[in-house]
Parts: C-alpha cells; structure tokens; sequence
C-alpha cells in the first residue's frame, strides 16, 4: 500500500511492544508524547491513531504522514484508510491524495467516516466544535465524494443552534444505493441525518436526546432474525441504545423503534463513546461504550440480553489514560477481540488493550478470570509473551451498510494468541491462553464460524 505523503525528516520508530497485563494484551506506544490510542478503526487490519506522532498505525506498521496531527481520527472501509490532521487542516488517506479543502472549518476533535459507492468513496467528517460561543457550539458536517482521480465537495452544513453536531458520524445505507450521514449532536433532541444525494439537516425522527456517540449495527429483529440500526451513545443516561427504521428505504422521514438498551450505573457516565461488533458469535452485534474521563468501559452482549458488564480495569493506568477514549472490535468468533485506546497512559506515550471475551467475563479456564490483578502492574516491555498479533486482518463482523452492495472480504482468521515466548535475558514465562483460543469441543468450530460469515455477507448482498 503506497502512501501520498511521507515526511522524510520523521523518525520512523520500532513498532509498538506487545506484553501482557495477566491475560490482557497491552500495545504501548512508540514515543513519549505520541497518545498512541487516540483513535482505532478496524477493517482489513487494526488502524490506530498516534497524532502526538503525525501517524496511524496498521496493525504495528506505523504509517508516518507528515501532517499535523494526523490520527486525532481514523476511519475505514474495506482496504480504504483515513485520518484527520487537525493542525493541518486535511484529511489524509493511506492510498488517495488528501483532501485539503475543508475551509474555515474547525477539525480539532472530528470525527470522520467512509463509505464505499460506484464512483469510489464517500467521506464525512464532523466538526462538534465549529462556531463556539459561550460554551456551546454549533458545530457542522462536511462531504465529499472521492477517487484516485477526482475530489468533489459535496457538502457544508452547519446548523443554526449550538447543538454540537458531528460530535460523531456513521455514513452507509440500509436499503437501496442511497447513502446517509448519521451524525450525533448531543446539544439536540436527536440526533441529525443528512441525505448525501441532497444535502440537507433533518432530524432522526423520535427523542434522542443528548447522543454524542453513533454506530451503525446489526440488532435483534422483532421476528426473531436481525435488522439494520443504529446504536446511540448517550452519557447523560449512562447508556447505548440500539434502534431500527421502520421503513430503512426512508431513514430521515421514518420513526424508528427502540430495541434494545445497555443500561449501566447511572453515576458510570458511559456512552460518550461506543462501538459495535460481534464479539459473543452469534452473528448480532454487541455494543461497547465508555466514559474516558473516568476510565470506565462496558460491554453489552446481544447473548445476555444486552446487561451492563464492566471491563476490568488495567492497574496502574492513571486518573488522565482516558481508558476508553477510542473502542472497536475485531476479529471473529474465538478470535474476537474488544480494543481499548487509552492515549493518555503511560504518561501521554498511550497504550492499547485488547480483551477477549472470557476476559471481560472473568471466566478464562484455569486462570484468575481474567481480572488484571495488582501483582500484574509491572510491564517488562523487553518481554516477547507470543501475544495475540495487535493487528489480525479479520472484521469484528460489525455490519457495514456502507458498501454499496460488493460483500467485505474479512480476509484470513488472526493468529489464535500466546506461544508462550521467553523473556528477553530472562526465565522463559508462560501465559494461559485466553478460552476458546482454540477448535475446543463445545466452541465454534473455525468451519462453520466461516461458512456462518458467508451466509450473513450473502444476506446483506440480497
């Protein structure tokens, strides 16, 4: 994969070590200051910003760009890879000639999304601190249709009220070939829609209040099967909530019903962020949501009925690691991981946690559960465990309505995990992998965990 840009005087750094917190896998960053963590996208592989770096990182291959805080956001579809760069003033691919044309708009703390058409990518991005004045913001929404070979700016919006829009984005489309943006605004009683064909603000029918999180989903269908939603993070209510169309032709005049809630202690503040993904591998996405400012971060699952269950917290991150302040899921079945960003960990350098399911549980076979305990606060970082590849090329299976009909490639299963390698200069360790690393009885077996992905990519084809 070529890049546009690579700044020639960047120092190119060794990639991120991976050791181990007990059963959980921890990626720290390359430098002091470099807030590894920030931002995480996964698709073809792990996508992680580091904008005290100017970079992103695919899986550990870190991808220097040469603009100014390039990875404060990262986005993906597909093999299609793009950041922001606040202090440049650009959105910047690993693969298409950047876009440099945003205006006067304010970029500091955008959010950014893709989507594939028939004229090549879609891109979104949302400025939540656009047009500021006594504490609130209006905030707006940019478009744009790009290829490798023609940049057009689709669209400008910014609302009349301080309501904070494009605190985040999702941009794809349930039915049909038109594509939506989907954009939080938690100043305003819902959250916005914005037609990319037309371009023009219309609220999500129904109240919403307070959302400054949005992902598209796969949820439970009232028949028993699944549908194509959104799933909502509102912190005001320490909750996510999960919600369909009625009529998913129509996204911006239809109501849209509730179903489903992860309800967490109401003094948890979660839902500033969220991600979904098919962690459980029942082919229904589950929800994560996180409140950084606490380092606090949950999960839902669609096989518990959507109950708040919070993710141990590492020890020794510090009040200001802002565990949470990115999340995303990959890979699939017993490869499935939950990726936590905490950018301000180990003093700004910034780290990535990976857990597996039975980690987040606390009931891995043959180990304490799980749990990060405090005889695990001491990382060698000159340690190689044989952990879990950071970096494993498979898709969560969270759903994608953003392809405009071609089915994701979720490319080959990730490495299953520990090899148990020695330490460097030291006794040879060795770490219990986590449940179901392997084709156990009783577990999916690879086999048809694959052939049950195939019949779900086939399902959104048709």
């Amino acid at each position: 994969m070529g890049l546009l840009v690579v700044a020639c005087d960047a120092e190119v750094a060794a990639p991120p070590v991976a050791t181990r917190l007990d059963a959980v896998t921890r990626t720290v960053g390359a430098s002091p200051g470099a807030r590894y963590g920030t931002s995480l996208a996964s698709c073809a592989g792990l996508n992680t910003g580091a904008p005290g770096r100017n970079s992103i990182y695919s899986n550990t291959s870190e991808l220097p760009l040469g603009f100014s805080g390039a990875g404060s956001a990262v986005a993906c579809v597909t093999t299609n890879v793009a950041t922001v760069a606040p202090d440049a003033g650009a959105i910047v691919f690993t693969n298409l000639p950047p876009l440099t044309d945003a205006g006067t708009f304010n970029l500091i703390e955008a959010s950014i999304a893709l989507a594939t058409t028939s004229g090549g990518l879609l891109v979104a991005v949302g400025t939540p601190l656009e047009r500021c004045l006594n504490g609130t913001c209006t905030g707006g929404v940019l478009v744009w249709q790009v290829s490798s070979s023609v940049q057009v700016f689709r669209a400008a919006l910014r609302p009349d009220a301080g309501i904070g829009l494009g605190a985040d984005v999702a941009l794809g489309r349930f039915i049909g070939t038109t594509n939506y943006v989907f954009a939080a605004a938690p100043g305003a009683p819902s959250p916005m829609i914005i037609d990319t064909l037309t371009p023009s603000l219309s609220p999500l029918v129904g109240l919403w209040p307070g959302v400054t999180a949005i992902e598209l989903a796969t949820l439970p269908g009232a028949d028993g099967g699944t549908s194509f939603g959104l799933v909502l993070g509102q912190p005001m209510m320490s909750r996510a909530v999960g919600i369909v169309p009625q009529n998913p032709g129509a996204p911006r005049t239809t109501s849209w019903d509730l179903r489903r809630t992860v309800s967490c202690a109401p003094d948890a503040g979660v839902g500033t962020v969220v991600a979904a993904g098919d962690f459980d591998s029942d082919l229904i996405d589950d929800v994560a949501l996180s409140n950084p400012d606490t380092n606090t971060v949950a999960v839902g699952l669609s096989g518990d009925l959507y109950r708040c269950i919070t993710v141990p917290t590492p020890v020794g991150l510090g009040a200001t690691a802002a565990f949470g302040k990115a999340l995303a899921f990959r890979g699939v079945g017993t490869t499935a991981r939950l990726v936590v960003g905490a950018p301000g960990a180990e003093g700004g350098t910034g780290a990535v946690f990976e857990f597996s399911l039975c980690e987040v549980l606390g009931n891995c076979p043959g180990t304490d559960g799980g749990a990060v305990d405090g005889d695990a606060g001491v990382v060698d970082a000159g340690v190689d465990a044989g952990v879990v590849d950071a970096g494993g090329p498979a898709d969560a299976g969270a759903v994608d309505p953003s392809d405009a009909g071609a089915a994701l490639d979720a490319g080959p299963l990730p490495d299953a995990g520990p090899d148990g390698g020695d330490a460097d200069g030291g006794p040879a360790l060795t770490f219990i992998p986590a449940c179901g690393c392997t084709d156990a009885p009783g577990s999916f077996s690879l086999a048809a965990l694959a052939l049950m992905l195939t019949l779900r990519r086939w399902t959104r084809r048709t």
